[in-house]
């Protein structure tokens, strides 16, 4: 080594250290670099089209038309996403913001990916036509009932006196009703109505145990998450299926019970046990009533003893 030389060790961190000075300068911008100007030009302009593709997606999801809580006249329609921005497959790096907001793919519909109210929920079992006839009467009630993608039930009924011969669908039913619930088969609209006479009563719920009967509150009601209409065994598939009891299992509810004769509603206290797979003991709170139903696999009611019967 000669005097005033440099160490081979020291002579390269000193290369080392420039070219380290040189990258965080050329980061930094300085000495009019135009590489990476270039480079924060480009990243500017992939987040600012990445964030006008998720206002636009958002503003497109905004301004959709949307049905009511509970109108299935939609049904057949195709979920509306908005335009789904194509960041891949353009020759540049996918930047974070792009792929937070892409737009989802649209796959099949699950319970539990669904918005149960959003635009394009679809049906997804077709209609199921349901007959009963009550034992008592001899009236004859048909019923069409509809399960959405999310377990929300929609159900329009018609209860019809017994006539003569073959039954005319052009004669006015003496009873028709429609009923909705939601994803979990908490009642939230029931609709009564009698043709002939014009007379109807609404009631309805927030699923929360808050109804209204017509207009007004009913604060008497309050508590109940279930419907009870005394002319039909439909509603009370509601309760049998939303509480899910295992064989041998027990629990009291209460329901907004509907006389349909006066159109009076008001509070009742009922217990189902679960005797079997598909055999239910029904009984009122107060001991009043007691009946055992047998039902199918999806707990509507085949045999109801002394009101009603499946056809």
């Amino acid at each position: 080594m000669t005097t005033g030389s440099m160490p081979a060790w020291r002579s390269s961190m000193r290369r080392a250290g420039d070219v380290e000075a040189r990258y965080r300068r050329m980061r930094r911008g300085y000495r009019g670099c135009g590489t990476t100007r270039r480079w924060r030009a480009r990243e500017t302009a992939l987040d600012a089209a990445g964030q006008g593709a998720v206002s636009q997606r958002a503003s497109c999801c905004q301004s959709a038309p949307r049905p009511l809580a509970y109108d299935l006249s939609h049904a057949h329609q195709a979920p509306q996403f908005g335009p789904a921005p194509r960041f891949r497959g353009e020759g540049r790096r996918v930047t974070r913001l792009e792929s937070r907001y892409r737009a989802p793919r649209q796959t099949r519909f699950s319970r539990s990916s669904v918005v149960w109210d959003a635009p394009g929920v679809e049906a997804v079992s077709a209609p199921a036509t349901l007959a009963w006839v009550a034992e008592a009467t001899g009236h004859v009630e048909s019923a069409s009932v509809v399960e959405n993608a999310v377990g929300a039930l929609t159900a329009n009924s018609r209860i019809s006196a017994p006539v003569a011969g073959a039954p005319d669908p052009a004669q006015d039913p003496e009873l028709e009703y429609l009923l909705e619930t939601d994803p979990v088969l908490r009642t939230r609209l029931v609709s009564l109505r009698r043709p002939r006479s014009g007379e109807s009563l609404t009631v309805t719920s927030n699923g929360r145990g808050d109804w209204r009967v017509g207009d007004r509150p009913a604060p008497e009601l309050s508590g109940a998450l279930d419907v009870d209409i005394r002319a039909t065994p439909l509603t009370n598939t509601l309760p049998m299926r939303r509480l899910g009891l295992e064989v041998g299992e027990q629990r009291e509810i209460e329901v907004a019970y509907i006389d349909t004769e006066t159109f009076a509603v008001f509070l009742d206290r009922q217990r189902y046990r679960r005797l079997g797979r598909t055999r239910y003991l029904f009984q009122a709170v107060d001991g009043s009533f007691e009946r055992e139903i047998t039902t199918d696999e999806q707990a509507f009611v085949l045999t109801y003893p002394g009101l009603f019967a499946r056809l």
